[in-house]
């Protein structure tokens, strides 16, 4: 059980940094396949204000990705594309 134990601690981000990402990378990998199966939300969904005003050598890693988060959000109250009538 120990040995359990300390992998899963291993694995997990040992800054705030780190951890923002690994959260937020979760979160477009979840998004991105909610997407991929045309999933889309019955409600108006707004991305949240940006609040945070990130610093530091993984600053624009965390702001690329807020930014894929808001694009991946807003396509979720987008229409999905009208399938072709192929009828014969």
């Amino acid at each position: 059980m120990m040995n359990a134990v300390s992998s899963l601690a291993a694995a997990l981000p040992t800054s705030p940094a780190a951890a923002v990402a690994a959260v937020q990378g979760r979160a477009i990998a979840l998004l991105d396949a909610l997407l991929r199966r045309g999933g889309r939300a019955p409600v108006r969904v707004m991305p949240p204000e940006k609040k945070a005003d990130y610093k530091g050598p993984d600053a624009d890693l965390l702001r690329l990705q807020d930014e894929v988060l808001s694009l991946a959000i807003e396509a979720l109250r987008t229409a999905p594309p009208a399938r072709p009538d192929v009828r014969q």
